[in-house]
């Protein structure tokens, strides 16, 4: 009898411990794949940067889902990050993707840029800091633009087509979301080419 509970006892340790063990485990290994993903995609622009290969980033055939496509920094904020071709969720675990169809960076239209904000290794945490008037770089294989801050506003879930909205100047739209917020609630930034 004492063998038997002894044995239930050590299964129990060995089970709780295995939970604990995935609970941290999670999101250090999320972290750890965005710092990785990050590092490559520095490590991609710059050489292609430096070799000059600006062969026409404008025809989007050329950029593949989960290719970078450039540097996002924000002054402001002293926040820098990679952000890839595409949004489907294991390309947004990697950093902020591009949404396909939209305008790329300095081109008259609306570029669409969309990311996490609330998850382990979320790249779009502290959007809600900026405020009108902020500047954010785009830094691409073609050159830098500069964009300022026209409107922050939060969209409710069914409104989201409203952030592919055409526009008929240079716009950045950037929308960050909680993969884990049930409520639908998309953080927006909108921001002018100066």
């Amino acid at each position: 009898m004492t063998v038997i509970k002894s044995s239930m006892w050590q299964n129990f340790t060995i089970a709780i411990f295995i939970i604990l063990m995935s609970t941290l485990f999670y999101p250090l290994s999320r972290f750890i794949y965005c710092y990785y993903c990050q590092s490559q995609a520095e490590s991609v622009l710059s050489k292609k940067i430096a070799q000059k290969r600006i062969s026409s980033i404008k025809n989007q055939t050329i950029i593949q889902p989960g290719g970078v496509i450039g540097c996002m920094e924000i002054p402001k904020l002293n926040f820098e990050v990679y952000f890839f071709e595409g949004s489907s969720n294991n390309i947004l675990l990697k950093g902020p993707g591009h949404i396909r169809g939209t305008s790329f960076p300095g081109e008259n239209g609306n570029c669409v840029i969309s990311g996490y904000r609330r998850l382990a290794g979320a790249h779009l945490s502290s959007l809600d800091k900026l405020a009108e008037g902020d500047l954010i770089n785009i830094d691409t294989f073609e050159g830098r633009y500069t964009y300022s801050v026209i409107k922050k506003h939060i969209v409710q879930a069914g409104n989201n087509p409203s952030i592919l909205e055409k526009k008929d100047e240079p716009t950045l739209t950037i929308a960050t979301f909680n993969q884990e917020d049930k409520t639908g609630q998309t953080l927006v930034i909108e921001a002018k080419l100066r």
